[in-house]
Protein backbone atom coordinates (compact mmCIF):
# COMPACT_ATOMS: atom_id res chain seq x y z
CA UNK A 1 0.00 0.00 0.00
CA UNK A 2 1.41 3.34 -1.23
CA UNK A 3 -0.09 6.90 -0.11
CA UNK A 4 0.17 9.62 -2.31
CA UNK A 5 -0.26 13.52 -1.54
CA UNK A 6 -3.06 14.18 -4.43
CA UNK A 7 -2.17 17.34 -4.79
CA UNK A 8 0.95 16.15 -6.18
CA UNK A 9 -0.33 14.10 -8.98
CA UNK A 10 -1.06 15.10 -12.38
CA UNK A 11 -3.32 13.69 -15.19
CA UNK A 12 -1.44 13.68 -18.43
CA UNK A 13 -4.12 11.78 -20.70
CA UNK A 14 -2.54 8.82 -20.39
CA UNK A 15 -2.08 7.78 -16.78
CA UNK A 16 -1.50 9.64 -13.51
CA UNK A 17 2.18 10.89 -12.48
CA UNK A 18 3.39 12.09 -9.14
CA UNK A 19 4.65 15.24 -9.27
CA UNK A 20 7.83 15.16 -7.18
CA UNK A 21 9.82 18.38 -7.18
CA UNK A 22 12.52 16.07 -5.40
CA UNK A 23 12.78 14.18 -8.53
CA UNK A 24 14.74 17.48 -10.56
CA UNK A 25 17.31 16.89 -7.54
CA UNK A 26 17.43 13.18 -7.90
CA UNK A 27 20.13 12.03 -10.61
CA UNK A 28 19.62 8.46 -10.36
CA UNK A 29 18.16 6.52 -13.77
CA UNK A 30 14.88 5.93 -12.22
CA UNK A 31 14.52 9.36 -11.55
CA UNK A 32 15.54 10.83 -15.00
CA UNK A 33 13.52 8.25 -16.59
CA UNK A 34 10.30 9.45 -14.78
CA UNK A 35 11.09 13.08 -15.65
CA UNK A 36 11.98 12.04 -19.53
CA UNK A 37 8.63 9.66 -19.54
CA UNK A 38 6.65 13.40 -17.38
CA UNK A 39 8.46 15.69 -20.74
CA UNK A 40 6.98 13.86 -23.32
CA UNK A 41 3.49 13.37 -22.30
CA UNK A 42 3.51 16.73 -22.02
CA UNK A 43 4.53 17.76 -25.32
CA UNK A 44 2.30 15.10 -26.59
CA UNK A 45 -1.09 16.38 -25.00
CA UNK A 46 0.13 19.68 -25.88
CA UNK A 47 0.51 18.77 -29.33
CA UNK A 48 -3.02 17.68 -29.00
CA UNK A 49 -4.83 20.35 -27.87
CA UNK A 50 -3.51 22.13 -30.44
CA UNK A 51 -4.71 19.99 -33.15
CA UNK A 52 -8.02 20.23 -32.32
CA UNK A 53 -8.21 23.78 -31.69
CA UNK A 54 -9.83 26.03 -34.36
CA UNK A 55 -7.51 27.47 -36.69
CA UNK A 56 -7.31 30.56 -35.65
CA UNK A 57 -6.73 29.65 -32.46
CA UNK A 58 -3.81 27.15 -33.19
CA UNK A 59 -0.07 28.37 -32.39
CA UNK A 60 0.61 29.08 -36.06
CA UNK A 61 2.80 31.45 -37.71
CA UNK A 62 0.90 34.00 -39.69
CA UNK A 63 3.09 34.67 -41.99
CA UNK A 64 2.68 31.04 -43.52
CA UNK A 65 -0.88 30.86 -43.42
CA UNK A 66 -1.18 31.57 -47.46
CA UNK A 67 1.37 28.37 -47.25
CA UNK A 68 -1.35 25.86 -45.99
CA UNK A 69 -2.59 23.66 -49.10
CA UNK A 70 -6.06 24.57 -50.29
CA UNK A 71 -8.60 23.36 -52.03
CA UNK A 72 -8.39 24.49 -55.74
CA UNK A 73 -12.19 25.03 -56.57
CA UNK A 74 -13.14 26.40 -52.77
CA UNK A 75 -9.98 27.18 -51.08
CA UNK A 76 -11.18 24.90 -47.95
CA UNK A 77 -7.92 23.43 -45.94
CA UNK A 78 -10.15 20.24 -45.29
CA UNK A 79 -8.12 18.39 -48.17
CA UNK A 80 -8.27 15.09 -49.41
CA UNK A 81 -5.38 13.16 -48.15
CA UNK A 82 -5.58 10.02 -50.39
CA UNK A 83 -6.15 12.46 -54.11
CA UNK A 84 -3.35 14.51 -52.54
CA UNK A 85 -1.12 11.42 -52.23
CA UNK A 86 -2.10 9.55 -55.39
CA UNK A 87 -2.84 12.02 -58.00
CA UNK A 88 -1.39 15.24 -56.29
CA UNK A 89 -4.23 16.84 -56.55
CA UNK A 90 -5.44 19.23 -53.58
CA UNK A 91 -9.49 18.73 -53.35
CA UNK A 92 -11.56 18.73 -50.50
CA UNK A 93 -14.03 15.94 -49.48
CA UNK A 94 -17.00 18.42 -50.51
CA UNK A 95 -16.15 19.24 -53.72
CA UNK A 96 -14.46 15.73 -54.97
CA UNK A 97 -17.73 14.61 -54.03
CA UNK A 98 -20.13 17.30 -55.74
CA UNK A 99 -18.25 16.98 -58.77
CA UNK A 100 -17.93 12.93 -60.44
CA UNK A 101 -17.44 14.35 -63.90
CA UNK A 102 -13.65 15.56 -62.68
CA UNK A 103 -12.82 13.61 -59.32
CA UNK A 104 -14.88 10.43 -59.74
CA UNK A 105 -12.34 6.97 -60.19
CA UNK A 106 -12.42 4.39 -63.23
CA UNK A 107 -11.20 0.99 -63.07
CA UNK A 108 -8.54 0.06 -65.67
CA UNK A 109 -11.39 -1.89 -67.46
CA UNK A 110 -13.61 0.89 -67.88
CA UNK A 111 -10.58 3.32 -69.14
CA UNK A 112 -10.05 0.52 -71.85
CA UNK A 113 -13.80 0.07 -72.69
CA UNK A 114 -14.83 3.47 -72.36
CA UNK A 115 -11.72 5.55 -73.70
CA UNK A 116 -10.26 2.80 -76.00
CA UNK A 117 -6.63 3.13 -74.11
CA UNK A 118 -3.93 0.35 -73.35
CA UNK A 119 -2.37 -2.06 -71.16
CA UNK A 120 0.90 0.29 -71.82
CA UNK A 121 -0.82 3.87 -71.82
CA UNK A 122 -2.37 3.37 -68.28
CA UNK A 123 1.12 2.02 -66.99
CA UNK A 124 2.48 5.71 -67.85
CA UNK A 125 2.87 7.50 -64.33
CA UNK A 126 3.86 10.92 -65.72
CA UNK A 127 0.60 11.05 -67.47
CA UNK A 128 -1.59 8.39 -65.49
CA UNK A 129 -1.32 8.80 -61.86
CA UNK A 130 -3.03 5.49 -60.16
CA UNK A 131 -4.64 4.80 -56.82
CA UNK A 132 -3.36 1.04 -55.91
CA UNK A 133 -6.24 -0.62 -53.84
CA UNK A 134 -6.46 -4.23 -52.33
CA UNK A 135 -8.87 -5.48 -54.56
CA UNK A 136 -12.72 -5.64 -52.39
CA UNK A 137 -14.26 -8.71 -53.21
CA UNK A 138 -11.23 -11.12 -52.26
CA UNK A 139 -8.01 -10.18 -50.72
CA UNK A 140 -6.16 -12.56 -52.42
CA UNK A 141 -7.48 -11.21 -56.10
CA UNK A 142 -4.83 -8.96 -58.37
CA UNK A 143 -5.34 -5.29 -56.50
CA UNK A 144 -7.45 -2.41 -57.69
CA UNK A 145 -6.24 -0.13 -60.16
CA UNK A 146 -8.11 3.90 -59.35
CA UNK A 147 -7.86 6.55 -61.90
CA UNK A 148 -9.31 10.00 -61.87
CA UNK A 149 -11.88 10.96 -64.83
CA UNK A 150 -10.59 13.99 -65.53
CA UNK A 151 -6.75 12.71 -65.95
CA UNK A 152 -8.01 9.50 -68.00
CA UNK A 153 -10.00 12.03 -70.51
CA UNK A 154 -7.60 14.23 -70.75
CA UNK A 155 -5.20 11.97 -72.37
CA UNK A 156 -7.68 10.40 -74.32
CA UNK A 157 -8.88 13.77 -75.73
CA UNK A 158 -5.40 14.07 -76.49
CA UNK A 159 -4.80 10.78 -77.81
CA UNK A 160 -7.83 10.41 -80.17
CA UNK A 161 -8.16 14.50 -80.95
CA UNK A 162 -11.63 15.16 -79.30
CA UNK A 163 -14.66 13.07 -77.58
CA UNK A 164 -16.36 13.02 -80.84
CA UNK A 165 -13.14 11.79 -82.60
CA UNK A 166 -13.08 8.96 -79.58
CA UNK A 167 -16.88 8.51 -80.54
CA UNK A 168 -16.19 7.65 -84.32
CA UNK A 169 -13.16 5.21 -83.40
CA UNK A 170 -15.45 3.61 -81.07
CA UNK A 171 -18.45 3.08 -83.54
CA UNK A 172 -15.74 2.04 -86.37
CA UNK A 173 -14.41 -0.76 -84.10
CA UNK A 174 -17.94 -1.78 -83.09
CA UNK A 175 -18.76 -1.76 -87.29
CA UNK A 176 -15.69 -3.70 -87.75
CA UNK A 177 -16.28 -6.31 -85.03
CA UNK A 178 -19.82 -6.98 -86.55
CA UNK A 179 -17.60 -7.20 -90.10
CA UNK A 180 -15.54 -9.92 -88.42
CA UNK A 181 -18.84 -11.87 -86.96
CA UNK A 182 -21.06 -11.45 -90.44
CA UNK A 183 -17.64 -12.84 -91.97
CA UNK A 184 -16.89 -15.79 -89.84
CA UNK A 185 -21.07 -16.64 -89.38
CA UNK A 186 -21.30 -16.68 -93.43
CA UNK A 187 -18.16 -19.50 -93.63
CA UNK A 188 -19.82 -21.29 -91.21
CA UNK A 189 -22.74 -21.46 -93.44
CA UNK A 190 -20.37 -22.33 -96.21
CA UNK A 191 -18.96 -25.09 -94.96
CA UNK A 192 -21.90 -26.41 -93.26
CA UNK A 193 -23.45 -26.68 -97.00
CA UNK A 194 -20.53 -28.24 -98.37
CA UNK A 195 -20.90 -30.97 -95.96
CA UNK A 196 -24.72 -31.17 -96.53
CA UNK A 197 -23.64 -31.62 -100.09
CA UNK A 198 -21.15 -34.31 -99.44
CA UNK A 199 -23.09 -36.38 -97.50
CA UNK A 200 -26.33 -35.77 -100.07
CA UNK A 201 -23.85 -36.86 -102.84
CA UNK A 202 -22.29 -39.73 -100.73
CA UNK A 203 -26.32 -41.04 -99.82
CA UNK A 204 -26.75 -40.93 -103.44
CA UNK A 205 -24.40 -42.17 -104.29
CA UNK A 206 -24.72 -45.41 -101.99
CA UNK A 207 -28.23 -45.68 -103.39
CA UNK A 208 -27.02 -46.29 -106.81
CA UNK A 209 -24.21 -48.75 -106.07
CA UNK A 210 -27.38 -51.07 -104.46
Amino acid sequence: YAEYDMGKLADSRGGFLFDDPDDAADSSPEAQQRAQKKARLAAERATLDDKYKPLEERDLDLDALDQIPRCRDCQSIDIDQQYHRFFDVLVCRGCRTAKPEIYGLLTKTECKADYLLTESELQDRTRMPVWEKPNPHKSTWSSMFLFMRSHVEAFAWEKWGSPVALDAEFARRQAETQRRKQKKTAQRLKELRQRTQTSAWQVTRDEHTH
